[in-house]
């Protein structure tokens, strides 16, 4: 068997999943990682460094000028008849079934509470045959689907947590100030902007912190003039995953005031830290990892001034902080040992039947054109 991981070449939150899962991965099968890196998109978001397997393959595409059958015929003839899809975007990674009406086995992994997910679900799920989703909300919310849509073909549905690299021990060093951390793409849908009321209410109540920003993004040059004359705050900039977990030794608390996630990588890697994570209460995977003021606090979307009510709770109950931070590693440790996940994720995914893909005779034609040609065709003749 040749397991096929395809994924858009961004650095973020699926990547660090597949690059723990082919980390730990046995050596029964052959693994090969496709990354695809449209032209239109920030080349500076691309993924760095190589993943732990057989093949990397980069495949570039212009999402204006290129066509569908270019792109799709360049992923197809990277597999092979013991090919195993495991798709990760269900864009162009499930589209190359459809195209070439591959009979081939296909699964596909559900990272967030995401539309573009559910979309994926109602418009592709015949040419998936196994869904992994990372946390037991999304499974809930896939099988309600599955239940309402019956005449739809049944995939199997399985609720797996990812691997995450257990940390070596290490003693965090202690400070007079609380240290904060923010982790993650600078954008608006992670909450970076929030950081500044949480900040300035902290300066109203002399609170002692400091907090690194650590990542990059769109939203970094507005970060840099909000925080300009704070000298609490530090920019830190993108750092590699081993780089992060070293500054979570001066770490005591986590914030992650987004307004979507699926189960929050940056969350589990702190709390194998040690780090209390403070997080918006969103139903897609946090309440699996956070159980509110026992091992770390959720916050409502809107109420962003809870950050600092936490926080001010933590600076005047140093051993209250303590005691949760021993409580996230355990915890962690427990629920993503990176051995045991990854042989359940190999096991479900070796287990996985084929299916077929089908595509009609225009559809076939109008992936000859250009993308942005094909998809305005599509939207005149309505398909």
């Amino acid at each position: 068997m040749n397991f096929v991981f395809i994924l858009p070449d961004k650095d973020a939150g699926v990547a660090s999943v597949i690059r723990n899962l082919t980390r730990y991965r046995s050596s029964k099968f052959y693994t090969k990682v496709i990354l695809l890196h449209n032209h239109l998109e920030d080349p500076a978001r691309r993924i760095n460094g190589e993943f732990n397997v057989d093949e990397t393959i980069r495949l570039s595409y212009d999402g204006k000028w290129s066509s569908r059958f270019g792109v799709l015929k360049n992923i197809k003839d990277h597999l092979n008849e013991k090919s195993i899809i495991i798709s990760n975007d269900g864009g162009l990674d499930l589209e190359v079934v459809k195209y070439f009406k591959l009979e081939i086995p296909v699964v596909y992994i559900m990272h967030g509470d995401y539309r573009h997910y559910y979309n994926v679900i109602r418009e592709k799920g015949d040419l998936i045959s196994s869904f992994i989703t990372v946390s037991d909300y999304l499974k809930d919310q896939v099988l309600a689907l599955q239940n309402n849509n019956p005449s739809k073909s049944r995939f199997k549905l399985s609720s797996i947590k990812f691997p995450v690299p257990d940390i070596k021990k290490s003693v965090k060093i202690k400070s007079k100030e609380l240290r904060l951390a923010f982790v993650g793409s600078l954008i608006e849908a992670k909450g970076v902007l929030k950081l500044k009321i949480i900040t300035e209410l902290l300066d109203k109540r002399n609170i002692n912190y400091h907090l690194n920003i650590i990542g990059s993004g769109p939203e970094k040059g507005k970060l840099r003039t909000l925080f300009h004359k704070n000298d609490k705050v530090t920019l830190v900039g993108k750092l590699s995953n081993e780089e992060v977990i070293k500054r979570h030794e001066k770490h005591d608390i986590l914030l992650l005031p987004s307004s979507g996630e699926g189960l929050p990588v940056v969350v589990v890697e702190a709390m194998k830290c040690g780090v209390v994570p403070m997080a918006t209460s969103l139903k897609s995977g946090i309440p699996e990892l956070i159980e509110h003021k026992v091992n770390g606090y959720t916050v409502d979307l809107n109420h962003p001034n809870q950050y600092a009510d936490y926080i001010e709770e933590l600076s005047k109950e140093r051993e209250k902080l303590s005691e949760m931070s021993a409580i996230c590693k355990k915890k962690a440790n427990q629920m993503f040992n990176p051995w045991n996940q990854t042989q359940a994720y190999e096991n479900c995914i070796a287990a996985t039947l084929p299916v077929k893909g089908n595509i009609t005779t225009l559809e076939k034609i109008l992936g000859l054109f250009p993308l942005a040609l094909e998809n305005r065709l599509k939207k005149i003749i309505f398909i």
